[in-house]
Formats: C-alpha cells, sequence, structure tokens
C-alpha cells in the first residue's frame, strides 16, 4: 500500500501542472505567493522537475529484499506478486543457448479491487529480465500449460499463479522490468531479483 500511495502522490502532482491560471494580477512584486499561486508539476524548474524524476523512480523501484519489495499494486487493484525464482525441471524447459541459466520466475496474480479486471490488452513478454551488471535481457519462452498463459479476467479477491521461463547469461545480478499493460501502467522494476535462487 505504501508503493500505491507514493505513485498516487506523485500522479497528483503531475496532473496539478503549472502556474495560476485564475488571471489574478493583483499579487505585487516581492508579495508572498499563496499555496494556490504555486507552481506544482513538470516545468516549473529544473530543480521540482529532478525531484520529480527522483520521486517517479522510487515510486515504480523496488529490492524484493525489502519488506513489501516482492509486489507492486497498480491503480486498478491488479496486485502482482514475485513468488519464486528457480532452475526448471529440466523435462520442462532445458538450456536455450550454450553458457546460459535457464530460470523459472513464478508470480501470483490477485484482484484486490471490486471489479474484476479483464486481461484481453495483457502482454506478458513486458517481464523483462536484465541478467549480469550491464543488464542484458534474457530471452523469455512460451513453454504452455496453464500456468503459462492469462486467464481472460480476473475477478475480485481471486488469485492466480503465472510462470515465465528464462534462458539467462549471466544470473550474479537480475532485475525484472515488469509492466503487463503499457497502455495503462508505468514500468515498475523489482531489483535483487538473483537473491530468490
Amino acid at each position: 500500500m505504501r508503493r500505491q500511495a507514493l505513485v498516487t502522490a506523485v500522479a497528483a502532482l503531475l496532473l496539478a501542472g503549472c502556474g495560476n491560471d485564475d488571471g489574478d494580477a493583483g499579487t505585487s512584486p516581492g508579495a508572498a505567493a499563496s499555496a494556490s499561486d504555486e507552481c506544482v508539476g513538470y516545468g516549473c524548474s529544473d530543480e521540482q522537475d529532478a525531484d520529480l524524476l527522483k520521486r517517479e523512480a522510487e515510486a515504480y523501484t523496488a529490492s524484493v529484499t525489502e519488506p513489501e519489495g516482492n509486489f507492486v499494486e497498480f491503480p486498478d487493484g491488479l496486485k502482482v506478486t514475485i513468488v519464486s525464482l528457480a532452475v526448471p525441471d529440466p523435462e520442462v524447459f532445458r538450456q536455450q543457448a550454450d553458457g546460459e541459466q535457464p530460470l523459472v520466475l513464478t508470480t501470483r496474480w490477485e484482484n484486490t479491487s471490486a471489479e474484476p479486471i479483464e486481461f484481453a490488452d495483457y502482454d506478458t513478454t513486458n517481464a523483462r529480465l536484465l541478467s549480469g551488471p550491464n543488464g542484458f535481457q534474457a530471452d523469455h519462452y512460451a513453454v504452455g500449460g496453464p500456468d503459462t498463459e492469462l486467464p481472460a479476467r480476473l475477478v475480485p479477491g481471486t488469485t492466480f499463479d503465472y510462470k515465465i521461463y528464462y534462458s539467462v547469461p549471466d544470473p550474479s545480478e537480475l532485475e525484472l522490468v515488469f509492466n503487463p499493460n503499457p497502455e495503462v501502467y508505468l514500468d515498475f522494476t523489482f531489483t535483487d531479483v538473483e537473491t530468490l535462487l
């Protein structure tokens, strides 16, 4: 909830805009500006822009080693939790390239809202696993099976587990950049994912 509140606060700042649109020219030079005259949002000052960018990046990044760092809850009530990262059963998924590590990431999707969430526009390939200190993108593979496909919808109060298979060149440092619907959400980055192995 703390991340959702911070995301909502940053969004409110972004939507607030700049300047005073009431046309009041009665403020004399040197007079203290009222709270309604303050410029809030991007474009007001370089310092404010830098602060908003920093807060936005913090709102959309969490380490899986922190309390509550293993999930993101989007404004519509979709909560996605990283459950585990493991070496998969070789009968299900094998090494795809020489020297690469096969991995399976298990996520849990939950609808915490009062309305169904429809998955027609969702794209699970927008779960990019970045590998090594330079952040090379790991290859993502479709394996098939009920735990590798999205349902049509998620009704309130229900969950499902979803598995994503990767072939990773360097599992020593992993970040997951996650965004199941880029037209609606911003990317969310989970750091320190390698600690789950």
